[in-house]
């Protein structure tokens, strides 16, 4: 039989015209014109009046000469090509638009055939000073007068449809700069730690106008100096509209940001979004290395220019199975903030990327391997962790950090102009994804795009305790039976996926998301006091974050092999059920990586890990492969090519 068999397919033919069966539901209900103008005749004269307490507010105020404020226009329903309807319109100025879910019905918005099912709309989002909210209240007083048929003149049109549709119209305040941000979570954390000052994160409206962005970046400072902050770093991402302001304030200001404090800083119009400094955080395990296999003579010397590049922790360079693989760029001098015992997460990703899994005893790859380092050594409260510094914005770094592998920096040559492949085994475990992408997932997106190269991403792991639906007297029943286990751990993993959403900067749309299957190839091994909550082959790591990308894409897009995750009992819990915690033991099962040594100079070290980050390294592996494999081709069938006529699998 022939490997790759001729497939026949069937002479095409002419269907049939079939309607659409009449048990399809319709959209919801939603108010008459006449209806619509007596709910928002309220809702305009109270945005007029806030506008106005506003200006009140800052008319003391040198940096408050002119005020703006963005604008929510939530809308059930959607409304396509909306910005063309501020064409020409002084004073309000198109800031962008949010898919939103999950609105619950009111006696003018609902589902007819079932009036508890929520709605799903968009918001839409417009910066406008005192003209632009006469030019939106004289468009207001057009509908006002005939909301039947409005009167709008030619190319105002989409204003009757939005009319028509909207559900609320509010200034964009205080609770929407924290919504969901994981800022809570964190100063809480600090607190614990008795920290006495925090890095903050505040992206700003992004404004076009060199003018205008300035102008809105002074006066967020001079709001930030009032609290007794400070600026740390910021950056300005034109492409993606972008303009992000690391501060630093004390742990005092942020908790009166947090409980909405009359203060200038959380009524500074010019921010969007407060979030804690953007992490990529990796725990260390808890035990020691165990000794590594020896590295074999007759491996091949890598040779050639690298085809991957690697962003995440300091690689231990002198490792015996990364010795004169690697190749290290360190443009911001972090090797010597870097203790070689905590060089953890880099080397593992590297190691993986270049040898596999060591078990199952695979060659190395045949050329050396860019990484440069995005993550330092941080002492947490309780142990050292790899993070990125708080004192540098994440996108800012990621984005130099590319900038400079395919263009090079201050006029100096790209440093490896011949990658076509980007790893991150990182996330940022305090940004995750909920329903818009993420400035991470922008950058990556527009990034993949202006220089042709592919993102392969970590969706991100949740080393959350798992709650089983069984009394705590039963755990030791269910070890005894696999298969109930495996039943009761997946029912619960699927209890949590809601609260499970894809880290940043996964749900970027041009990258390769990669989640962790529950596999590995090490040896048997006794678990002691661990339990293996999953026995089938092929399933998801039950630590994989779950569910779908932006505007419910599939993700993530591809599974690999990430490891056996094993659990062990957590005691001392008020819960009545049994409740596993993750174990980080370094001994099979998992994925065997060198790694680091608490011993000086001890280059042979090895550990047994698992996780996304893991699966997403072999995921790069494979992909790095297929692309040698596609220049060894072109060689074959053209006589010569250039690395750079290759494109990934």
């Amino acid at each position: 039989m022939p490997e790759r068999p001729l497939l026949i397919f069937p002479q095409p033919t002419q269907a049939e015209r079939r309607s659409l069966p009449p048990s399809i539901p319709k959209g919801p209900r939603r108010p008459s014109p006449a209806e619509q103008r007596e709910r928002l005749e309220r809702k305009f004269t109270e945005l007029e009046q806030a506008f106005n307490r506003r200006q009140a507010e800052l008319r003391g105020d040198p940096a408050g000469a002119e005020v703006e404020q963005v604008l929510v226009l939530q809308t059930v329903g959607r409304i396509d090509d909306f910005v063309r309807a501020l064409k020409g319109l002084e004073g309000l100025e198109w800031m962008g638009d949010l898919d939103t879910e999950g609105i619950i019905p009111d006696e003018q918005f609902y589902w007819e055939e079932d009036a508890q099912k929520t709605l799903s709309g968009r918001l839409y989002l417009i910066m406008a000073n005192q003209t632009g909210l006469r030019q939106l209240l004289s468009l207001w007083e057009v509908y006002r007068a005939n909301p039947e048929h409005p009167q709008f003149v030619r190319g105002r049109t989409k204003w009757r449809d939005l009319f028509n549709l909207l559900r609320d119209i509010r200034p964009w305040g205080p609770e929407d700069r924290l919504h969901e941000t994981g800022l809570l979570e964190v100063w809480k954390e600090r607190v614990q730690e008795g920290v006495e000052r925090l890095h903050v994160e505040a992206e700003l409206w992004p404004r076009r106008n060199p003018d205008q962005r300035l102008a809105a970046t002074r006066a967020f400072e001079q709001a930030v100096e009032a609290a007794g902050g400070r600026t740390v770093a910021q950056a300005y991402i034109q492409e993606i509209n972008y303009h992000g302001v690391l501060v630093d304030l004390p742990i005092v200001a942020v908790e009166v940001l947090l409980a909405l404090g009359q203060t200038r800083l959380i009524a500074c119009d010019q921010v969007m979004f407060f979030r804690p400094a953007g992490q990529a955080i990796a725990p260390r395990p808890e035990e020691e290395p165990l000794p590594g296999p020896e590295a074999r003579q007759d491996w091949p010397i890598p040779a050639g220019e690298p085809v991957v590049a690697l962003l995440d922790g300091f690689p231990l360079e002198n490792h015996q199975l990364l010795s004169g693989r690697l190749i290290v760029d360190d443009p911001d001098d972090w090797a010597g903030d870097c203790p070689t015992a905590d060089r953890r997460h880099g080397t593992g990703m590297a190691s993986l990327i270049i040898h596999g899994e060591l078990d199952a005893k695979e060659e190395p790859l045949a050329r050396p391997l860019y990484v440069r380092p995005i993550m330092k050594p941080f002492p947490g409260f309780q142990q050292t962790y790899e993070c990125i510094p708080e004192s540098v914005l994440p996108l800012d770094l990621i984005h130099r950090s590319v900038r400079r592998i395919k263009e090079g920096e201050t006029k100096e040559p790209p440093v490896a102009p011949e990658v076509c492949i980007v790893n991150l085994s990182v996330c940022d475990l305090r940004h995750s994804f909920h329903g818009y992408p993420t400035p991470w997932a922008r950058l990556l997106d527009f990034l993949a795009w202006r220089y042709q190269i592919l993102f392969i991403v970590s969706a991100g792991n949740y080393d959350d305790d798992i709650e089983l639906a069984v009394p705590r007297t039963e755990l030791g029943i269910l070890r005894a039976d696999p298969d109930a286990l495996e039943r009761e751990t997946l029912r619960a993993v699927a209890r949590q996926a809601r609260f499970r959403p894809l880290r940043s900067p996964a749900d970027a749309t041009n990258v390769l998301t990669v989640a962790s299957i529950h596999s590995d190839q090490s040896p048997a091994a006794a678990l002691g006091m661990r339990v293996d909550p999953i026995q089938s082959q092929g399933l998801p790591s039950p630590i994989n974050a779950q569910g779908s990308g932006f505007r419910r894409s599939v993700k993530p897009d591809i599974l690999c092999l990430g490891g056996r995750q094993t659990y062990i009992e957590k005691l001392g819990t008020t819960h009545d059920n049994a409740t596993l915690r993750v174990s980080r033991a370094v001994t099979p099962p998992g994925q065997r990586v060198a790694s680091p040594s608490t011993t000086p100079g001890e280059l042979t070290k090895s550990v047994h890990t698992r996780g996304t980050s893991n699966a997403t390294a072999l995921a790069t592996r494979s992909a790095h492969r297929c692309t040698i494999f596609w220049v060894s081709l072109d060689k074959n069938l053209v006589g010569s090519c250039s690395i750079r006529d290759s494109r990934p699998c």
